[in-house]
């Protein structure tokens, strides 16, 4: 709770947290800072992914588990490539 709170000081830099849970913001940063949701890699980039790859995952598996996990890029790549 230390870390951002002090970061308020430094005009120009900017900070990137990802794959974290960000605390709530207080009133010493609340004004300071933009939350941005990601969202999961389109099913089109897969299919490129999978067809660059050269990996045997069809379009319909592939379609079923980016459902599945929402695109999440870790178990997507690795279900893709398992295939290979």
């Amino acid at each position: 709770n230390y870390f951002l709170p002090g970061l308020r000081k430094y005009h120009n830099l900017r900070v990137v947290i990802a794959g974290h849970v960000v605390p709530l913001p207080t009133l010493e940063w609340q004004n300071l800072h933009q939350e941005i949701v990601l969202g999961g890699i389109p099913l089109e980039n897969w299919i490129q992914f999978a067809f660059e790859k050269k990996s045997q995952a069809h379009h319909e598996f592939i379609k079923g588990f980016w459902q599945y996990c929402k695109g999440h890029p870790m178990q997507m790549a690795q279900a893709i490539l398992s295939f290979s």
